[in-house]
């Protein structure tokens, strides 16, 4: 392992200071390698995980400086972890459900870091996010493939207003529609609850990054989503969806009581239950064991007056 480890390194190294000549001939080698060791099974648990960040670090290098072949590389490279992601799931192959985990995280890893070299319009990318969508709704890969989610859904709004990539945005705007499915029209998939939690997350934290232009107009969908969840799965979740609610409210107020406003009176009854479900400062202060339950008082009122 220690030996493999060390190659991988060196080949990596290597790349940063080949004659341009061939430089192109070792990335394509080195491409190669780690998509051969991520399609094989005896790798999924003790080297596709170390191998992986020495990948990264790869990618960073052809995106710094790319060659006039690199799109085509990265390209190739993505259709291959693809290809091992479909072979993955028939599972006929002994770690075949990590090697599913793994494809997916390849698959991120290679176009969260090459955005800037990527097309916005590539149909691999599309094909990524369709088979990243499909894996939400597995419970064998709905936790990891939430987590991917989100951090693909996010890349665009972390970066300076100045920095933003088409690529990252063309993602955003693939995935939104998904991920509204995912928290709004809830399964019985076995661990797919908290997969919702970390997913509503991630709309909420996007509805508050995007551009003030936009924002009104995400809210207008992400709110009633997140409801039409409450709704759905009933009061076990009012207090994840209360959170979100109130995360809305105390940074966007007026066009928190905009949207509300304009809700029939069964949704803004909706609202009401779902926000009294939010922990309250005295339910706190209770749990922490130094205050009478009679004279505890929040000491913020939530006032329902939509």
């Amino acid at each position: 392992m220690s030996l493999i480890i060390l190659a991988l390194n060196a080949l990596v190294d290597s790349a940063e200071v080949f004659p341009v000549v061939i430089k192109s001939d070792l990335h394509a080698c080195i491409l190669h390698i780690f998509a051969t060791i991520l399609s094989t099974g005896a790798c999924q648990d003790v080297l596709v995980g170390r191998a992986l960040p020495i990948l990264r670090r790869f990618l960073q290098g052809l995106d710094r400086n790319p060659q006039h072949e690199t799109m085509s590389q990265l390209r190739s490279a993505l259709g291959r972890f693809l290809i091992v992601l479909k072979n993955s799931q028939k599972r006929e192959f002994e770690g075949a459900i990590q090697c599913e985990k793994n494809s997916l995280l390849a698959c991120t890893i290679l176009v969260t870091t090459c955005a800037r070299t990527l097309p916005a319009s590539d149909p691999l990318i599309t094909r990524f996010i369709d088979e990243l969508a499909e894996c939400l709704d597995s419970k064998m890969t709905t936790k990891v493939a939430a987590g991917l989610s989100r951090s693909l859904f996010l890349s665009s709004t972390n970066a300076a207003e100045n920095e933003k990539i088409a690529t990252e945005s063309s993602i955003s705007s693939q995935l939104l529609p998904h991920l509204l499915t995912f928290v709004g029209e809830p399964t019985e998939i076995e661990g797919a609850q908290e997969s919702r939690v970390l997913v509503a997350q991630a709309l909420t934290t996007y509805c508050l990054s995007t551009t003030s232009d936009r924002r009104a107009t995400a809210l207008e969908i992400v709110i009633p989503t997140l409801l039409k969840r409450a709704a759905a799965e009933g009061p076990d979740v009012y207090p994840d969806t209360s959170a979100r609610l109130l995360e809305i409210a105390g940074k966007e107020q007026e066009i928190f009581r905009a949207i509300i406003g304009a809700f029939d009176t069964e949704q803004r009854t909706m609202v009401e239950e779902v926000l009294r479900a939010a922990p309250s400062q005295a339910g706190q202060a209770r749990r922490q064991g130094g205050v009478d339950a009679e004279s505890a008082q929040p000491s913020i009122a939530l006032k329902m007056n939509f």
